[in-house]
């Protein structure tokens, strides 16, 4: 008998140290996951878990008044009955996210600066009915808007209309009109109710797009980006002539006609965005580019080898004027990288050797793999 009561003693003696250290740990070191009790009574599922031991979890059945020492309960509130999840509601399309840079104009003009324009007029050879365009005054833009309000007819009508064939024959095309000035080419797509992203840096340009399409009820068809486009975010200076508006040039730039430089104009500066950065608005989409942003067209397409990734550019329609190599090989460089080819046209393939062309044209760089150019 005697010696069942030291063996028992001696079990209890192995047994009690580790019940006080278990007890000790407990009461020191246990750490609720949530102890938020509801105001009304409900059925309750409870567990506990200790603290740095997320795979130690004790299940209990606690009512709210029930204690377990050295323990304390993780609380989960369950409704009295069984219900099945309430499905997500849908939050519908998202805005695409764009560097902080990036400066959207609303479509329509502010009307905190009560913009009307006297030299509105209707659009030339229009494709819709009620269209209208909202030239400079000729005294201040002696070329595009003069020619437009003198001769009723548009500045690059042979130009308008190479795009116009493009997009009729290919009815997903959007336009991606990079130095929009005005509009001609931008008015012209929205009239055919296509698609547009209108760039423009000029924000006395842009501010007329933003009547025109007001006045011909297109607002709905464009976005405007008011940003110069280059190889960086950077600011830069503009360079005007007199009488010009439709020929304003990034400093950057090589200057033609160096003797009609406005000088007494006010200092100009924009902020540069890249081709890139405008991905967002356009990825997966069918694009026709119309580029004309003044001998830069090589400093933007350094930032643009994301957006033809990611974005089916089908034509690319650039003023080829006064080309330098320096300017030129980059470009050549680029289209050749992305799968394209130099043409005369915008819809049937006619080969121009740009190294070795010497004529002022308007090239139409065609993406092969959709043109089928073996070339």
């Amino acid at each position: 008998m005697r010696s069942q009561a030291l063996r028992y003693i001696a079990k209890l003696s192995a047994v009690i140290p580790l019940a006080l250290i278990l007890g000790f740990y407990c009461l020191f070191y246990s750490k609720p996951i949530d102890s938020t009790m509801p105001d009304t009574p409900r059925h309750v599922s409870v567990v506990s878990v200790w603290r740095n031991r997320p795979d130690i979890i004790v299940p209990t059945a606690l009512s709210y008044d029930a204690h377990v020492p050295n323990v304390v309960p993780t609380v989960q509130v369950l409704p009295p009955h069984p219900i099945s999840p309430r499905p997500t509601e849908p939050t519908g399309p998202t805005e695409p996210t764009l560097h902080p840079d990036v400066r959207i104009l609303p479509s329509t003009p502010d009307p905190r600066l009560n913009l009307t324009y006297s030299t509105c007029m209707p659009f030339p050879d229009s494709p819709k009915p009620g269209v209208k365009i909202c030239p400079h005054p000729p005294d201040v833009d002696t070329i595009i808007s003069a020619h437009l309000i003198q001769k009723k007819e548009l500045w690059e009508k042979a130009l308008v209309l190479e795009m116009d064939k493009a997009l009729k024959l290919d009815p997903t095309l959007m336009l991606f009109d990079i130095g929009c000035n005005i509009g001609e080419y931008t008015m012209w797509a929205a009239a055919l109710d296509r698609r547009v992203v209108c760039v423009e840096m000029l924000t006395e340009n842009a501010q007329r797009v933003q009547v025109s399409l007001e006045v011909s009820n297109l607002s709905d068809h464009v976005t405007i980006v008011n940003n110069a486009l280059y190889s960086d975010h950077r600011v830069l200076e503009v360079t005007l002539y007199r009488g010009r508006m439709g020929l304003p040039r990034l400093n950057t730039s090589r200057v033609h006609n160096e003797e009609l430089i406005d000088k007494f104009h006010p200092k100009l500066k924009v902020k540069t965005i890249c081709i890139d950065d405008l991905t967002p608005l356009m990825a997966g989409k069918h694009v026709y580019i119309k580029m004309d942003i003044e001998n830069a067209e090589h400093y933007a397409l350094k930032g643009a080898h994301r957006f033809f990734k990611e974005v089916d550019v089908r034509i690319v329609q650039m003023e080829w004027h006064r080309r330098i190599p320096s300017e030129s090989n980059p470009i050549i460089e680029f289209m050749a990288l992305h799968g394209y080819a130099s043409s005369y046209d915008s819809t049937k393939y006619n080969p121009v050797d740009l190294k070795t062309n010497t004529q002022n044209i308007d090239v139409f760089f065609m993406k092969k793999s959709f043109f089928g150019i073996l070339k």
